[in-house]
């Protein structure tokens, strides 16, 4: 029985390292990642933890990336931009991340 309760509490711990590691990346994990990619990076963030990425490579591989307040801001932004989506642009968010741009820019995001 003591076995089983050490089992079960390591696969909850290892589960919860899991769920924790997929969340959103984070603003400077990215600008390095699109630098590293040959894209031209401004990022501003503030100190309430929202931020601003726009990367560009070319006239048509941009990408716009804003981590919101709230996950239900950025749940709001998302359809929003869904709805008035004119350019056919890709749209992805993760949590509180939401990134609008060409296919290939926004894959980096992911």
């Amino acid at each position: 029985m003591k076995k089983l309760s050490i089992v079960l509490v390591l696969t909850l711990l290892v589960a919860t390292f899991a769920l924790t590691a997929c969340g959103a990346p984070k603003p400077a994990d990215l600008k390095e990642k699109y630098e590293k990619e040959g894209y031209t990076v401004i990022m501003n963030e503030s100190e309430d933890g929202t931020a601003n990425l726009t990367a560009s490579k070319g006239l048509t591989n941009t990408v716009t990336i804003t981590w919101f307040a709230s996950e239900d801001s950025a749940k709001q932004a998302e359809e929003a931009a869904k709805n008035n989506n004119l350019l056919k642009s890709t749209i992805y968010r993760n949590g509180k991340m939401l990134a609008i741009g060409s296919e290939e820019a926004v894959k980096l995001a992911k």
